[in-house]
């Protein structure tokens, strides 16, 4: 029989069973604001902070929307794993497909090796040390870059391109975003405007990947002067 899992305020699971948590809380001027975090722990010691936050006068609800629209459901997943240390694929997989939502356009087993490491006894942990945290974060650069100049190969070809060659809209925009830090002001320009539709994205998220769009052209205009 499941244990029952005791009642905390201003938290909640969504959906039901999902593994998914929110946090729930009044800002100073009263409003109610809403938080994904993900695990129940995590969620339990962001309420906490938050309430710190609110009874110091150091909330900014601005900063909490910026941060949250940065999250990806590669994010989610690792975040999972290191809840819990290791875990067996078939625990990770069953996550996946009841919590995690949309897919990302990259395989799971893509997204551990990206984010994780496999033990001797075949499970999957997060990055534990400073050296191993590094090493996971310039290798998924790395893996990035590589895919961001594969496709930008397929569009200066000018070949037809079928569907599943295109990144979906939520990957096209992280690329875009990731061009305009990283110098590849080209190929973000290039990506917006021939990489495919980003007309799914949310209201807010289009007016973001305009901006990086913008920010990129400028930097091309002033270097061809």
């Amino acid at each position: 029989m499941p244990r029952e899992i005791k009642k905390q305020r201003g938290i909640f699971e969504r959906p039901k069973g999902s593994g998914i948590w929110w946090i729930c809380y009044a800002g100073i001027d009263g409003q109610l604001h809403r938080e994904k975090v993900g695990m129940r722990q995590a969620a339990i010691n962001v309420y906490q902070l938050r309430k710190t936050q609110i009874r110091l006068g150091t909330f900014a609800p601005e900063d909490i929307k910026n941060k949250h629209k940065s999250i990806n459901p590669s994010e989610i997943i690792d975040d999972y794993i290191k809840a819990s240390q290791a875990l067996d694929f078939s625990q990770i997989f069953e996550f996946y497909v009841n919590a995690v939502n949309p897919k990302p356009k990259a395989t799971l087993e893509e997204i551990l090796e990206d984010y994780c490491y496999q033990t001797d006894e075949g499970n999957w942990r997060p990055a534990l040390t400073d050296p191993e945290k590094k090493e996971k974060g310039s290798e998924r650069q790395r893996a990035v870059r590589r895919k961001i100049q594969r496709f930008c190969n397929l569009l200066n070809a000018l070949d037809a391109i079928s569907e599943n060659q295109r990144p979906d809209a939520a990957t096209l925009a992280e690329w875009i975003r990731h061009c305009r830090r990283t110098g590849l002001h080209a190929q973000g320009k290039l990506l917006y405007e021939r990489g495919g539709d980003l007309s799914a994205l949310s209201e807010q998220a289009q007016v973001d990947v305009e901006e990086d769009y913008q920010v990129c052209v400028k930097h091309l205009e002033r270097s061809s002067k």
